[in-house]
């Protein structure tokens, strides 16, 4: 059937390519039983169908964006905005070729991603589109009832100028309670006494099925293409997939070396989920120090590639098929992570080398964020025939 042929190249797409040696056998069986087409024929349905499709990042081999579960093309390379503070730096990215550009209520520099949207419109009218874009902004943990979700949703879409967005996440799945000084970096409020400033009081007048019907009305009018989540756990998607009657297209979680999160993406993917990863280069060190661009497996095969360390981060993401977020204030870097991805691949002995670094360390952490520690399940089997 038709979802069971979308399920299959969409696990191809995200999986598949170059990385059945990192695979554990426990579900590596099922993604073999379950992907049975030859691999060049999924290549042509992806690069089939809806325009205008993501530019080329070179001459590739490889299709350098992916499906989503609702067909929607997203590009396997995006730009993050988390921290820019140029607007000259988004018209650069678009100029180099980016065409995903990941932003978020809650990084407050909205309207200067929109500058720099409409200054690269500006520049050639005839050839520049926002239809040719794929913009992503979410929904922070105090903007989860309904009645503040599409608040939010009208001012990102206005901040951006781009008439609609291409997808909308929930930013994390706690929701704090409005109007109670709640601090991103805040730990819980303690139950009695005095409340320090900034700690977090979680809200408990609002379910995930009235925000998830919030983000579902914001497609019925027409705002928003495709919706999703972001840093949301196994227990979590499966709980919006079963309420849901638009699914959530995305996972935005941090995903690197360190934090491979392999059997997590799987089942994700056996749910109609992409992952989507951000931190690829185990940073922006706002949170802890980057221990992982600097290390020795990153640096030797970084040499081996005649890459940089950077390059090989991005790479590795990209070849197990993983849509990848990259960030840099910095205008020679912005090539660098973009062009030419798609038209090498590191061989099985150096993704086993970086497979290898895998132990869990997270960059991104919170006081009041409590990950969940119960063992992923394997990959849920399709039922239709």
């Amino acid at each position: 059937t038709f979802h069971k042929l979308m399920l299959v190249s969409a696990l191809k797409t995200q999986l598949f390519r170059n990385s059945r040696a990192s695979l554990s056998a426990s579900w590596q069986a099922w993604l073999d039983q379950h992907s049975k087409r030859d691999m060049s024929t999924a290549n042509v349905q992806v690069q089939q169908g809806d325009k205008p499709q993501p530019v080329k990042t070179g001459n590739t081999n490889e299709p350098d964006y992916v499906r989503l579960s609702n067909g929607v093309l997203m590009p396997l390379i995006g730009y993050g905005t988390f921290q820019l503070q140029d607007a000259d730096m988004v018209k650069q990215a678009l100029e180099v070729g980016y065409r995903h550009l990941d932003c978020a209520s809650l990084y407050g520099n909205q309207e200067l991603v929109g500058r720099g949207i409409a200054s690269w419109i500006a520049a050639d009218p005839s050839k520049n589109k926002r239809e040719d874009l794929f913009v992503t902004s979410k929904i922070f943990n105090d903007e989860h009832r309904p009645e503040l979700l599409r608040k939010s949703a009208e001012k990102s879409i206005a901040e951006l100028g781009t008439k609609y967005l291409d997808l909308l996440l929930l930013h994390w799945p706690n929701a704090f309670k409005p109007g109670s000084g709640s601090s991103f970096h805040g730990d819980v409020c303690p139950a009695e006494g005095e409340k320090p400033p900034g700690c977090v009081v979680f809200d408990d007048e609002v379910t995930h099925e009235q925000t998830w019907r919030a983000m579902e009305k914001l497609v019925d009018d027409g705002l928003v293409r495709c919706i999703g989540l972001s840093n949301f756990s196994h227990k979590e998607v499966t709980h919006i997939c079963n309420i849901a009657r638009i699914k959530p297209t995305i996972n935005e979680i941090e995903l690197h070396p360190f934090l491979a999160q392999k059997k997590f993406v799987a089942w994700c993917a056996s749910m109609g989920v992409t992952c989507l990863a951000y931190g690829p280069l185990g940073g922006p060190n706002a949170y802890l120090p980057n221990d992982l661009l600097p290390h020795p497996t990153v640096t030797k095969v970084a040499q081996e590639a005649g890459k940089t360390n950077g390059q090989i981060l991005v790479k590795w993401s990209v070849q197990r098929g993983v849509p990848v977020l990259v960030k840099t204030g910095t205008a020679s870097r912005l090539k660098e992570n973009l062009w030419g991805m798609m038209d090498y691949k590191l061989t099985d002995e150096q993704m086993a080398a970086l497979d290898s670094l895998e132990n869990g360390k997270r960059f991104v952490t919170v006081p009041w964020k409590k990950w969940e520690t119960e063992p992923v399940p394997d990959p849920v089997p399709s039922t239709k025939a």
